[in-house]
């Protein structure tokens, strides 16, 4: 697992072509072994990527959910997802392919298809293939991430990812540094689920133990509404702090801290199923601008960047080696909560647990 920062990551680093085979292991053999209830990935929205990862006229390759992706944007500015695999004789679009007047090109035969997937074009041929067709796969982009939506039955998109703006009246992008890439990080395979992290938000002991709080929190309120969990905690110490957050789904927390009142970072912390027991990790965090010095990464601005980055990857050790307690001995002071998030993630997974 690599847990190397992305300085200024360019696509080859940051989108999953680097990732490492998956465990080798039969993905519920793995469960079983983790103590986790559910046999398939979690249906929702999930990040695959940056928009600027990807340009117009890109095809770029990714790894999700167990299969090869490709990431397109034409001139028009529209991102889409497709599989990754020319339906003709199965050359992968993301390595040679190209987007040109909206369609896709296949680098082995030239063979175009169109917004929706469909064989638009052979040009060595009066035909074209109209029973052909790529998968295409919902995504949508927003606050800078791309997000794709998935499904363990194929079904479609039931509900639609929120932007920051949604929750925090007061956030404009443009009060903050620009995302990309000073304040990104991947990990491209990490061993643990998407609810792993989500279930943080509600884990008040863990912040003084796993990130090395001064002071303990204190939960403030959490409520499950619809396909958002949020929950607020409070940290004790001389001058007053919060954490507001909010999971959309399993696959998207959204973290905005303050300290007096005042926002002095917004998080994004994404994981999404790679393969087996695998997810990759994905954290953005905007930090404010400094009106004397707009545009430029300061190194305080810098250092808190890093600062939640390393938070985060403190975590991961933990998922990475524990066994998950599906039923655990939880004492009343995080019984509530925990039970609340777990009962409210449930309804992202297929019927079927785990023989």
């Amino acid at each position: 697992m690599s847990t190397e920062a992305l300085s200024r990551p360019d696509v080859s680093q940051s989108i999953a072509t680097t990732q490492p085979a998956a465990d080798p292991l039969p993905a519920p053999e793995l469960s079983q072994r983790a103590g986790w209830p559910y046999a398939r990935d979690p249906s929702g929205w999930f990040q695959v990527g940056w928009s600027s990862e990807v340009g117009a006229g890109d095809v770029i390759p990714v790894q999700a959910f167990g299969a090869d992706l490709v990431l397109c944007r034409g001139n028009e500015g529209e991102v889409r997802a497709f599989d990754a695999f020319c339906p003709h004789l199965g050359a992968h679009l993301g390595h040679g392919g190209v987007v040109q007047d909206g369609n896709v090109i296949c680098p082995f035969h030239g063979w175009e298809w169109g917004p929706e997937g469909e064989n638009v074009r052979i040009p060595y041929s009066t035909k074209v293939m109209p029973n052909l067709r790529l998968r295409s796969w919902p995504v949508r982009e927003i606050d800078g991430l791309i997000v794709v939506w998935h499904d363990a039955d194929g079904g479609q998109p039931t509900w639609e990812p929120e932007p920051i703006s949604t929750f925090v009246a007061s956030f404009d992008p443009r009060d903050y540094h620009p995302l990309f890439p000073g304040g990104v990080h991947l990990w491209p395979s990490v061993r643990a689920q998407p609810q792993f992290v989500v279930e943080n938000i509600v884990d008040s002991a863990h912040f003084r133990y796993v990130h090395a709080a001064a002071h303990g929190s204190v939960i403030i309120g959490y409520n499950a509404n619809g396909h958002v969990f949020s929950c607020s905690q409070r940290f004790e110490g001389r001058r007053p702090a919060t954490l507001d957050m909010w999971a959309r789904g399993v696959g998207l927390m959204l973290g905005v801290f303050s300290v007096d009142g005042a926002i002095t970072h917004v998080e994004v912390q994404a994981t999404t199923p790679l393969a087996g027991q695998r997810s990759t990790l994905r954290g953005s965090v905007w930090v404010r601008s400094d009106p004397g010095q707009p545009g430029v990464m300061t190194p305080k601005m810098a250092a808190t960047v890093q600062l939640q980055h390393d938070q985060l990857g403190n975590d991961i050790p933990i998922w990475e080696h524990m066994r998950y307690r599906a039923h655990a001995p939880l004492v009343p002071e995080e019984s509530t909560a925990y039970r609340a998030l777990r009962k409210w993630a449930a309804q992202f997974y297929p019927a079927e647990p785990n023989p």
